[in-house]
């Protein structure tokens, strides 16, 4: 029998790295550091986030990477260790790394599930030893990778050392070393069937001659051009039938020895992933996500930027867009119009007016995503920003009315705001479309004008989005409007800036237009 395989997990002792958090960030500690919510919260729906999850992974991989880009992080420390490690990525060969890597770890994976299925010990093992040359090729080339290409994040610093450290370990070499010596004892073992009418017969290998080398060799000379292959029945699939089991069985009896060493290589090496490596691949494949779902934004010309921390809680963006629109936008081949925002830090209440179906609502959006991003540590919907971080973000969309509500839309909004105003703190931005749509128009100005200086008794930030003009003149409160196209006033540019309300002067433009305004029907109606 073979002498007993020692286990060799590759420099388990070292500390593990991890690309998602700094270093003493809380949120990294336990074997698995992704602490989102369990599921995607209204906010981010009436965001349109939710939009971004099947883009980010098929299935439950992309909602858990959303889930995790709608965690804030706690400091601004842990907003530059991540926008470090996004910048480290976008350099093509270091993303390629990566990538390459997460393609050997998913070959590595579906090899293990295989091995699962199988039946005979001996075909699990001979699969099982499969993904453990995989997995350490692919750590080796992202090793070479890495000690090769410029990084220069704490994250993936942290993560090169960590691989050199591992394929460099006598640990790791011993491994290769026993996978490599359990495969040359398969390769050398031969054995003879003899194949009967019902019976297939197992036998040792003897020195007999290669018989299908000699009958080409001997026919080479009548040979004219390159034959066409004959049909052959064969059976399909990974799976071993009966036949081949049995097959099996009685070479394992045959030749023990290679087998018996397989099954101690092979129960040794566990677990064939290394388990900082296996947490490090699924965090780099949440910043590839992001990427990628940015690219062809980029490649359209709007810009992603990396914004900075702003403690004082002024907020500038130039080139704001709404994320989750521009790319349905893109994909029907239109244009996306940008927007600028500049407030100072004393600026807590912004109210967007202007005409229906001009942007307002994705103004508001692009606003609430900038936050949302920025404290996830992502490139944001804009070409420069400077932003506060946020660390709560709410909303208060119109919702339609439910047959099972007996206390109707208003007492149900009614109560989500004060839930609302009961968590509101200085770092809580609040984005608010059209609130209390459900009651009159007095009744709306006036709770409005109550949420919007209760929030500001708060210190949090807030956007409302509303077609009551005259919120947009109260104290305190910055005006945004949309921009009008100089060649014609009354087109809608969905374009964005700090300006008074102005949405009856497009009424009236609109009017005139088409032959409605006052003096218009006076003329026509006279006597």
């Amino acid at each position: 029998m073979p002498d007993r395989v020692a286990p060799s997990v590759p420099a388990a002792a070292l500390p593990g790295p991890r690309l998602l958090y700094a270093p003493g960030d809380p949120a990294a500690s336990g074997d698995e550091a992704w602490p989102a919510p369990a599921r995607i919260p209204a906010w981010a729906i009436d965001l349109r986030l939710d939009e971004l999850a099947a883009a980010l992974g098929p299935g439950d991989a992309g909602e858990r990477r959303l889930r995790l880009l709608l965690a804030p992080l706690a400091g601004a420390d842990g907003v530059a260790f991540r926008q470090e490690v996004f910048r480290d990525l976008e350099a093509p060969a270091i993303g390629d790394a990566f990538r390459a890597f997460g393609e050997g770890l998913a070959a590595v994976r579906a090899t293990l599930g295989r091995s699962a299925r199988m039946r005979h010990p001996a075909e699990r093992d001979r699969w099982v030893l499969d993904a453990l040359e995989r997995h350490d090729a692919a750590l080796l080339a992202l090793a070479s990778s890495l000690g090769a290409l410029p990084v220069r994040s704490r994250g993936l610093a942290a993560v090169r050392d960590h691989v050199g450290a591992v394929t460099a370990s006598a640990a790791f070499a011993r491994r290769r070393a026993d996978t490599a010596e359990a495969r040359a004892g398969l390769d050398g073992v031969a054995y003879r069937l003899r194949i009967g009418l019902g019976r297939v017969v197992v036998g040792p290998a003897r020195d007999e001659p290669d018989l299908a080398t000699e009958i080409r060799a001997t026919f080479a000379r009548l040979r004219e051009g390159d034959p066409t292959p004959l049909r052959v029945d064969r059976f399909d699939g990974l799976d071993m039938n009966p036949l081949e089991a049995e097959v099996l069985a009685r070479v394992v009896r045959l030749a023990p020895e290679p087998f018996a060493r397989l099954a101690a290589v092979v129960s040794a090496q566990q677990p064939v992933v290394e388990p900082t490596m296996a947490a490090v691949e699924a965090d780099a494949a949440w910043y590839l996500a992001v990427l990628d779902l940015l690219a062809p934004l980029r490649r359209a010309g709007l810009r992603c930027g990396y914004p900075s921390l702003a403690a004082d809680g002024a907020l500038e963006a130039e080139g704001l867009f709404d994320l989750a629109l521009a790319r349905r936008l893109l994909a029907e081949g239109r244009g996306v119009a940008t927007s600028d925002l500049t407030l100072a830090p004393a600026e807590r209440l912004v109210v967007v007016t202007g005409p229906g179906k001009g942007g307002r609502t994705s103004f508001a959006r692009a606003v609430g995503q900038l936050h949302v991003l920025a404290a996830a540590g992502c490139p944001v919907p804009a070409a420069r920003a400077s932003v506060p971080l946020a660390a709560r973000v709410a909303t208060v969309f119109d919702r339609p009315e439910r047959l099972d509500d007996p206390g109707g839309r208003l007492r149900t909004e009614l109560r989500g705001v004060r839930a609302l105003l009961d968590a509101a703190a200085p770092a809580t931005l609040v984005v608010a479309n059209e609130p209390f749509a459900s009651t009159t128009a007095a009744d709306a100005l006036e709770l409005t004008r109550r949420l919007l200086a209760s929030l500001a008794e708060r210190g949090a930030r807030a956007i409302a989005v509303t077609f009551l003009e005259e919120l947009a003149e109260d104290p305190g409160v910055v005006s945004v409007a949309a921009v009008q196209a100089p060649a014609d006033p009354a087109m809608r540019t969905f374009r964005f800036a700090r300006r008074p309300a102005d949405g009856l002067a497009h009424a009236q433009l609109l009017a005139t237009r088409h032959g409605l305004d006052a003096e218009a029907i006076r003329s026509r109606v006279a006597p």
